[in-house]
């Protein structure tokens, strides 16, 4: 039995629509190759020349097919599939790579250059995911060069001189970047002067905490990042961490962020406002405060009992009690 092409009727609707034969032929021709198309080849292949764009930008417009800012992978329309939700991305092989770094000068030069930063050649599957970041996340070479180099510089902050991404690693912080709308060189810079800008402030707050022999863990920069975020000032986190230290004897993070999602609540951020709202304890603000032990301490009691045995020494003349 041969096999057969399908397409729905709401989709020969708008294709008929559209009144363009150059468009109908096209998506034809993208459908019977499973939704992929090389343009030079497409080109002579159906004798579009010049008129393959203005056929491409047709099907576009009509949401028939997607080009996710590729030029080597087109997604055909599931008609399944809900309006507005982003189609599955393609399964490239080698034979795409290879055919892109004959005809793109770009990707041949961020095959080369990212084999470089990760000091080790790559594997076909390797070439495949940063050809999906370049073709299908739509990524110029320059970002996804970044991208390598942040997530290298991040391995190597936890672990140790020499750590290297996988190409997984690359992928998956590519894709966040993309959401983000990353997609220029500047804005690349930009966002790594960031987050540059803020493991700074990361360092501090965790000098503040006490924590000194270690790296913070993903999911404590998280807590600082959210504090930061809120608009607390150092002092203000600090009074947070000794809240929480003569409370739980220790740093319980969840314990001290609702401390200060509890403060943010009421807009309080700031150490002065914070003390005037939500007073310590008596003792215990007394002691932040003054820098004193409070008068029933244990300073306190050591000071008269001294006093007592000098008053005996002395022939029992003052007044310890």
């Amino acid at each position: 039995q041969p096999e057969t092409l399908s397409i729905s009727l709401h989709d020969a609707d708008k294709l008929m629509s559209a009144g363009s034969g150059d468009a109908a032929l096209l998506y034809l021709y993208i459908l019977r190759r499973n939704g992929r198309l090389d343009p030079d080849k497409a080109r002579e292949e159906l004798g579009l020349g010049d008129r393959l764009d203005s056929a491409l930008g047709t099907l576009q417009k009509l949401g028939l097919v997607r080009m996710p800012g590729g030029r080597f992978a087109i997604r055909i329309r599931d008609p399944l599939q809900a309006p507005g939700s982003s189609p599955e991305p393609p399964v490239y092989t080698v034979s795409d790579v290879q055919r892109a770094a004959e005809s793109a000068e770009d990707f041949r030069g961020l095959l080369d250059e990212t084999a470089k930063r990760l000091g080790r050649l790559l594997s076909g599957n390797d070439m495949m995911v940063l050809f999906g970041l370049y073709d299908y996340l739509g990524l110029p070479p320059e970002v996804i060069l970044v991208i390598v180099n942040w997530c290298t510089q991040e391995l190597e902050r936890r672990y140790g001189p020499g750590k290297r991404p996988t190409l997984r690693q690359i992928e998956k912080e590519a894709y966040i970047w993309q959401e983000k709308g990353i997609l220029t060189l500047e804005l690349a810079e930009k966002h790594v002067q960031d987050r540059l800008d803020r493991r700074k402030e990361n360092n501090r707050i965790q000098r503040l905490l006490g924590i000194r022999d270690r790296q913070l863990s993903p999911t404590e920069e998280k807590y600082i990042q959210a504090w930061l975020e809120m608009g607390f000032s150092h002092e203000a986190i600090g009074e947070a961490y000794d809240r929480t230290i003569l409370k739980k004897k220790e740093l319980v993070w969840p314990y001290m962020n609702r401390i200060l999602e509890n403060w943010h609540k009421r807009e309080l951020h700031e150490l002065e406002p914070i003390l005037k709202a939500d007073p310590r304890e008596r003792g215990a603000a007394r002691g932040k405060q003054t820098g004193e032990k409070s008068a029933g301490g244990p300073a306190a009691e050591e000071y008269r009992r001294m006093q007592r045995y000098l008053d005996k020494m002395n022939g029992g003349g003052g007044n310890g009690a």
